[in-house]
């Protein structure tokens, strides 16, 4: 249980998503460096192969408010971890970190199994209930939804309808 974990992470460093950026270039460079951080799965891409023949999937990692960020999930951890399903809580154990083409940006990749561990659900994730102007569809932001249905993005577009609605009273 809870107790286990305690003390399987007790010799972890806890780096907080939000945190992560900051905390980058120590990570990359102290390869002695035990840490794990927790997120949520918020999203994953279709099953893909890579040019090496390798079957692996992306996830989306974050906190449901402002932060996310890409998980490439290889080898072993792919085969334990690729059915995650969204919602779910998860601990990351010594991600390795990827830079991206951008400066600020990088992803994170695991290929053991142990570097990912399921502990929950969330009971505040959820799916925005807005639809995309582009195609009519369903949009796909996680949401917490103790605030609402809503994404930020759709939630402004409701304020801005109900507000054009009032200029026209108005008149």
């Amino acid at each position: 249980g809870i107790l286990d974990l305690r003390r399987q992470m007790k010799h972890f460093e806890y780096i907080n998503l939000e945190k992560l950026k900051k905390n980058k270039e120590r990570l990359k460079k102290d390869t002695s460096l035990e840490w794990v951080t927790i997120g949520i799965v918020q999203g994953h891409s279709p099953i893909r192969t890579s040019s090496n023949g390798k079957k692996f999937r992306i996830l989306t990692i974050g906190n449901i408010k402002n932060i996310s960020l890409t998980l490439f999930l290889f080898g072993q951890a792919f085969d334990e971890h690729a059915d995650v399903r969204l919602g779910t809580i998860v601990i990351l154990v010594n991600s390795h970190i990827l830079d991206a083409k951008e400066k600020q940006s990088f992803s994170l990749s695991i290929n053991a199994k142990g570097q990912l561990m399921k502990i929950g659900t969330s009971k505040d994730y959820g799916i925005c209930q807005g639809k995309r102007k582009s195609d009519g569809r369903k949009c796909t932001m996680a949401i917490d939804t103790r605030y609402g249905k809503f994404c930020e993005y759709h939630l402004a577009g409701q304020f801005r309808k109900s507000a054009a609605g009032r200029m026209d009273l108005a008149g």
